[in-house]
């Protein structure tokens, strides 16, 4: 059996789970066969099984989004990006094998060397079939500079592949960055900490929340009451004399000295730097 303890608005539930996460897959007798999911606590992962219709254990679960939900540490993992939403299929033009080479574009950014079909970046690049016996043209630039009924006139002609039209040929295959990220927080199990980091839109782990609110709520425990006690200010009390003591310093995250007067003041206020640590740390 597990155990788990939580807390809620100041009262205690003793909340137990019927090994729904640990048992091994167990099938039961036969009355007809069901699709179901069990946890693999080995793994860490949920898994598909064939349930025969009655008796079992617990560990069994109709979809693997259930499973996941019912099973899964959230809180366990190294920030993970993930990757895209949305991906692209292009080409780009090896300019070493003269060939028009298909690459996947992340959908933003990148150079120009990237081409929606083979057959446009072919004719975009002037790819021979007969190459190099019949080379792509080079960029050729004139100049022409006369006179017609008395007035003086300057005109440039281009030939072959020139100036924005050559940045679209050349360059290595760059994929670029996705269309859109998100900013999402993760638990640092080696912190104890809800940081930051950008989600790329798709797949990755479960350690990730929209908010760092939602991050500690679902990665931190009970932290309420000790949160209420290491906001309060450092409060000296009243009194005159000069004790070393220490508080949580909530701007910098971090526990302090201050002088103490020996009575009065608040919560915030431990007799040692690893007391102040203990309570308060785990809360931010």
């Amino acid at each position: 059996m597990v155990f788990l303890l939580t807390s809620h608005n100041h009262a205690t539930f003793l909340i137990l789970i019927l090994d729904k996460c640990t048992q091994q897959p167990d099938a039961g007798q036969c009355e007809r066969t069901y699709d179901k999911f069990y946890f693999d606590d080995g793994d860490k992962e949920c898994k598909p099984f064939v349930y025969l219709g009655s008796g079992g254990n617990k560990n069994k679960h109709n979809s693997k989004g259930e499973c996941e939900e019912t099973c899964k540490d959230k809180c366990v993992g190294n920030a993970d990006p993930g990757e895209c939403e949305r991906t692209y299929d292009k080409f780009y033009f090896d300019d070493g094998d003269k060939e028009c080479k298909p690459f996947v574009y992340l959908g933003s950014g990148g150079n120009k060397n990237k081409h929606n079909s083979k057959s446009e970046c072919e004719e975009t690049c002037k790819v021979s079939r007969d190459s190099p016996e019949n080379p792509k043209p080079l960029c050729m630039y004139f100049i022409l500079i006369g006179k017609h009924q008395q007035l003086n006139f300057t005109k440039s002609i281009k030939f072959g592949i020139c100036d924005s039209l050559a940045s679209k040929c050349v360059g290595n295959a760059d994929p670029g960055q996705c269309e859109r990220t998100y900013s999402k927080f993760y638990f640092d199990d080696g912190d104890k900490r809800c940081k930051p980091f950008l989600y790329l839109g798709s797949g990755g782990n479960e350690n990730k929340y929209d908010s760092k609110k939602d991050c500690d709520e679902k990665c931190r425990g009970p932290v309420g009451s000790k949160r209420g006690k290491c906001e309060l200010q450092r409060d000296p009390g009243p009194c005159k004399e000069n004790q070393e003591r220490f508080f949580f310093n909530i701007s910098s995250e971090k526990c302090e000295t201050f002088s103490y007067g020996g009575c009065g003041g608040n919560e915030n206020n431990f007799s040692t730097i690893d007391e102040c640590l203990d309570e308060c740390t785990f809360a931010y």
